[in-house]
């Protein structure tokens, strides 16, 4: 192959490559036009996050997760869900309460 027949060979793929990229930006802004339904934002919070939010010590965190308070695990590391947690204590505290009459 002489120089010329080369350099077009290189010039050939080049645009090949050229097409196969603009197909597959063609495919992702199609998949920026699609709408993606909506899903509630669930945030996971750690342990010292979870004990500021619920204004209460680490010590007191770990007692109710050791009684029942909903978490998600990482590896060994609980992750909890404020939603989850609140329905919890809440339910938790009515199950004490006689029912109103």
């Amino acid at each position: 192959m002489n120089p010329k027949e080369f350099l077009l060979a290189q010039v050939a793929a080049l645009r090949a490559q050229a097409d196969a990229l603009e197909a597959l930006a063609e495919s992702m802004r199609d998949l920026d036009k699609r709408e993606e339904p909506e899903r509630p934002e669930t945030v996971l919070l750690d342990r010292q996050r979870m004990a500021r939010a619920l204004d209460v010590s680490l010590p007191t965190l770990d007692r109710l997760r050791r009684e029942g308070l909903p978490a998600v695990f990482i590896g060994d590391s609980p992750r909890f869900e404020i939603e989850a947690a609140l329905a919890w204590l809440r339910n938790r505290e009515n199950l004490g309460k006689d029912p109103p009459l």
